[in-house]
């Protein structure tokens, strides 16, 4: 029997951690302009001022160009990754593989058994494989699909936002994260989180998020130990708390870019169906 609390941890750690976390151009200019104060510290980097990075376009310019450029992204098309995902004491290997737009196979390795999801646009299903034996298959539906469903957002909710404004923007300004001068961003997911990402100015890194939920939980992820992946940022360590109290720790060991894949991998089997 597969633990629905650990089912429920996952659904919070993946969107979290969907890698690379890029961000890119919206449409159209859109300027968000920091008031000055004198307790604002100018930090100078590659990149420019806190003051310069807290207009929008610079930002953009600025987030673009750390994580390999427009053309990068575009070319992307695939991701696959593996490491360890610890939760409750328990730690267990994963690899997952990622096809844009929206396809994805997330496998946890347990000591009995490998418990892999599939997504296929709005189809969620999972397979059950335990030695010895036959895989077992299900289709998932309801809240339960819902949350697994963000194992198919090829991008996080940030660029999702800023790319196909999949929500809205709120706000972008200097900020503090841990004494350190940053860029804090607030934005409004599609689903209606409200999120807050703090960015460090000289290196266009996001170090933490916190998003807020309709029932009062507040979720705080903060990234570390990045590495540079086809010219893109992504954080190899990530700890997920909920109202402060420490969920989850996902540590990558590797991520590959443009991964031979084909559609047809992601699929429900068809025999099951009939």
């Amino acid at each position: 029997m597969i633990s629905i609390d650990l089912k429920a941890k996952i659904w919070f750690w993946w969107p979290i951690i969907t890698w690379p976390l890029v961000l890119a151009a919206i449409v159209g200019a859109v300027w968000f302009f920091l008031p000055k104060a004198e307790n604002v510290e100018v930090i100078e980097s590659g990149y420019g001022s806190i003051e310069e990075l807290s207009r929008y376009t610079n930002f953009r310019s600025a987030y673009l160009a750390a994580n390999g450029g427009e053309g990068k992204l575009s070319a992307l098309q695939s991701m696959r990754a593996r490491g360890t995902f610890t939760s409750g004491g328990q730690s267990v290997p994963f690899h997952s593989l990622k096809r844009r737009p929206n396809q994805s196979l997330t496998t946890l390795k347990f000591p009995d058994y490998d418990l892999t999801f599939g997504v296929n646009g709005d189809v969620v299903w999972q397979r059950v494989k335990v030695a010895g034996q036959e895989p077992s298959y299900e289709l998932k539906d309801g809240i339960e699909a819902e949350g697994l469903l963000e194992l198919g957002e090829f991008f996080d909710s940030i660029m999702n936002v800023l790319l196909f404004d999949k929500g809205s923007i709120e706000r972008l300004s200097a900020s503090t994260w841990e004494s350190q001068v940053v860029l804090r961003l607030d934005f409004t997911t599609e689903d209606g989180i409200q999120a807050t990402a703090y960015i460090a100015p000289d290196t266009m890194r996001p170090l933490a998020r916190v998003d807020s939920f309709a029932d009062g939980k507040q979720r705080k992820i903060l990234y570390d130990r990045y590495h540079t992946i086809g010219g893109m940022q992504e954080p190899f360590s990530t700890e997920t708390y909920i109202d402060d109290e420490l969920t989850n720790r996902v540590e990558i060991e590797k991520s590959e870019h443009n991964v031979g894949t084909v559609a047809s991998i992601f699929d429900y089997p068809d025999a099951l169906t009939k």
